[in-house]
């Protein structure tokens, strides 16, 4: 139904065109007049009439991202919607909200941005809310093409210097997984430092997953902690990843001869899903026990690059490894060390820097 009837007891019609665009909704006291109304957006829709880009001059920044989630966000995950929808609120409407859409000015996101800042946000937050609104004045230029330039874009944008993983040299790595090579979260560790896999991708990680004949695992889910469900891979590819001899020796050791093809890998005490909080809790307290910097189980993946390399694997092969979609994510992975150079000066993989007797 188009027509609703309010708590105030009057009528709103809402339509929508051909391409899913709303017409301009109205209220009127009789249900007559809303479908005499109705009637007549029926017959625009007949006819193929779309509703004109005009029509969101008149939008606040409030009502237009209203609209924009609606229909321009494309395919992304629940949990990063309700991440959007978060930082709208409790970050931006309060402060733009309120400006129409073609009035906002880039004085208006100097203020903004300032604003933030007072706020007491970190870079990476303003940087996040930054291109938020970027995306969203973006559509308003492309996509309705109610504006000719995007006000959110040049020197206002926050500048923020890439955080410094941590993680272990490969020797330290190795002697890192003898230590654990008995403790119950053992096999998160082994593989979440050999085969690089996400939080989610082992805590959703299954026994039919594993095969160890052919020494790789395949993997089709994770779990997806802001949505609290088990569902597809970052970027919906399946996974395939081999696994080094030293690990496939240790799975075969370790693991219980009576897990069936679908129970998990991993759990916790009671034989449940393992939770992020409890491996991030395990892992703290395993670094202090062992001397060693304390590592999220992110930067796991960054000591399992550091062993790849060690190995030969280009940037190539970090990024099918880890799942990639594109060559920047990779980057993050590639650490610039001394020590790296020096190994490469001693095999003579770069000869040509030798000085010429």
């Amino acid at each position: 139904m188009a027509i609703n009837k309010r708590s105030t007891g009057k009528w709103i019609v809402q339509l929508r065109d051909r391409n899913g665009t709303w017409f301009p909704s109205k209220t009127f006291d009789s249900k007559r007049e809303a479908e005499e109304y109705e009637d007549e957006l029926k017959i625009l829709r007949r006819q193929g009439v779309r509703v004109k880009s005009r029509d969101l001059r008149e939008l606040t920044l409030s009502q237009y991202w209203s609209r924009w989630s609606m229909e321009c966000r494309g395919e992304i995950s629940a949990g990063w919607k309700y991440s959007q929808y978060q930082m709208w609120r409790e970050h931006l409407e309060s402060i733009v909200g309120a400006i129409k859409l073609v009035e906002l000015d880039r004085s208006d996101i100097a203020h903004l941005m300032s604003k933030l800042k007072s706020k007491g946000l970190g870079g990476q937050t303003r940087l996040h809310l930054y291109n938020l609104l970027h995306r969203m004045l973006q559509a308003a230029v492309e996509t309705y093409e109610v504006r000719e330039i995007n006000p959110v874009s040049g020197t206002l944008k926050p500048s923020v210097l890439a955080a410094k993983r941590k993680f272990l040299k490969p020797v330290i790595a190795k002697g890192f997984l003898d230590d654990v090579r008995e403790h119950r979260l053992g096999i998160a560790f082994w593989i979440m430092i050999y085969c690089g896999l996400r939080t989610g991708e082992v805590q959703a990680l299954r026994r039919e997953n594993l095969d160890l004949e052919d020494a790789s695992i395949t993997i089709h889910e994770q779990w997806v902690r802001k949505e609290k469900r088990i569902g597809p891979l970052k970027n919906r590819e399946p996974l395939n990843v081999p696994m080094p001899t030293e690990l496939v020796k240790y799975l075969r050791a370790k693991l219980d001869p009576g897990l069936q093809p679908r129970d998990f890998v991993v759990t916790n005490q009671h034989g449940e899903m393992l939770s992020h909080s409890i491996l991030y809790k395990e892992l703290k307290q395993l670094c202090a026990k062992h001397h060693l910097p304390p590592l999220s189980p992110h930067e796991l993946r960054h000591t399992c690059s550091e062993l790849w390399v060690e190995q030969g694997a280009t940037q190539q092969d970090l990024r099918r490894l880890f799942n990639h979609s594109s060559e920047k994510s990779t980057e993050r992975y590639i650490h610039k060390t001394d020590e790296r150079l020096r190994m490469l000066s001693v095999k003579g993989e770069h000869s040509h820097l030798r000085r010429v007797k």
